[in-house]
């Protein structure tokens, strides 16, 4: 069985029935069209933490989560993959430039299929990542800047 290492009571972002559980499988297209991203791409990456955000160009509250991203980009030891969620791929990247590009990479869920793997209700929600590939956050709504540079300086992973 798998615990985070925190110790206290839940707290809003340990709330999501992924949260110490490894990232579902999930196979999406590049928005650049150069092919399928999936859980398995997660796994090559040399960085120790990633955090997956489903976003929408249609999505007022993502815009106020937005400078928070841009910041998180500046830290060398995570990988931020962008999933623009029922939304076209113009909207979405007409809307990147306009706000600015977070992302390390960019994928499309145009049709929404990943509500089901991750158990979305909405955008924006975001996944912290550790670098075993499991699920140490779920935030859901704004992302929480705050938390996610504690998760990192304090390098907490799951434990057996």
């Amino acid at each position: 069985m798998l615990y985070l290492a925190l110790f206290g009571p839940k707290q809003k972002y340990e709330i999501g029935m992924l949260v110490g559980k490894p990232v579902p499988e999930f196979s999406l297209k590049y928005m650049e069209d150069i092919g399928q991203f999936s859980n398995i791409d997660l796994h090559n990456s040399s960085d120790s933490y990633k955090i997956i955000n489903f976003f929408a160009s249609w999505c007022t509250t993502c815009v106020l989560e937005h400078p928070d991203l841009l910041k998180l980009t500046k830290r060398q030891d995570i990988e931020v993959v962008g999933i623009a969620w029922r939304d076209s791929k113009k909207a979405a990247t007409d809307w990147l430039d306009e706000h600015g590009n977070p992302y390390d990479i960019l994928l499309n869920d145009k049709a929404g299929g990943s509500k089901f793997k991750f158990g979305l209700i909405g955008v924006p929600e975001s996944f912290l990542i550790d670098s075993n590939n499991n699920i140490i956050a779920h935030y859901r709504g704004p992302i929480d800047l705050k938390q996610i540079n504690d998760f990192l300086d304090a390098k907490i992973e799951l434990i057996q």
